[in-house]
């Protein structure tokens, strides 16, 4: 965590693949990530409909498609709040922050690891079954969500050079 810490901008394509129950096959978006220290994070998807969440601060910005962009106060949203933090605890190495969350438990070693991120947050909790997150080094290359019915969300992300 201490050398995810020291990563001050990351930027990253991604591709995810979300297996709904509702839907017979699964769903693929493809797109940017975009993290800069202490708190501005882009997810960027580019197919198959553009989508931008733009957290920044306390304020995160939904925009679909040619609608025009819903503004959020994480103040006034402690589940979505909660799900942001995840992310940015995740990029900068904040373990304080994400065990107010998930109990941790991690695998492996600086050149391949795992960190299993299980809800301990009720909030969180009906979101979230468990959050798996795979690495090397200080990348982040795969993220794993399930959520509590069994939905499953694959995120593989490529960093940029």
């Amino acid at each position: 965590m201490h050398q995810l810490a020291e990563v001050k901008e990351r930027r990253a394509s991604f591709i995810e693949e979300k297996n709904l129950a509702a839907l017979s096959a699964p769903v693929r978006s493809t797109g940017v990530l975009v993290y800069r220290r202490p708190s501005h994070l882009e997810k960027i998807t580019i197919q198959p409909e553009p989508e931008s969440l733009i957290a920044d601060g306390e304020r995160l910005t939904i925009t679909e498609g040619n609608e025009p962009p819903r503004v959020l106060d994480l103040h006034s949203q402690p589940e979505i709040r909660a799900l942001v933090d995840t992310v940015r605890a995740l990029l900068s190495g904040d373990l304080a922050l994400l065990q107010q969350y998930y109990q941790l438990g991690f695998s492996g070693g600086y050149n391949g690891w795992a960190l299993t991120l299980s809800p301990v947050n009720a909030a969180v909790a009906r979101f979230v079954g468990s959050i798996t997150v795979e690495g090397i080094r200080t990348d982040i290359l795969m993220i794993t969500t399930v959520g509590p019915n069994g939905d499953a969300d694959r995120m593989a992300i490529t960093p940029a050079p």
